[in-house]
């Protein structure tokens, strides 16, 4: 393939004022998500699609190795 070494992608919450005001509040997951993605938070799809753009991997190795659920292409 061309690549010399592999290439971790991952997806890192940082728990800002917000988010920790909603995890105090025993909030839903999917609300604390919505405020770390409104905070900043790189989505893992993002972060291998920023490695495909950089010439890290291919679009073919980050839809084989990343499941679809986390890609929003579940079928």
């Amino acid at each position: 393939t061309g690549y010399v070494a592999r290439t971790g992608v991952f997806e890192v919450m940082s728990v800002s004022r917000e988010v920790r005001k909603l995890i105090m509040q025993n909030q839903p997951t999917q609300t604390m998500r919505d405020q770390a993605i409104k905070d900043g938070l790189i989505e893992i799809r993002q972060a291998a699609l920023l490695c495909v753009l950089r010439g890290e991997t291919t679009l073919e190795e980050v839809m084989h190795v990343i499941p679809p659920e986390y890609l929003g292409t579940e079928h």
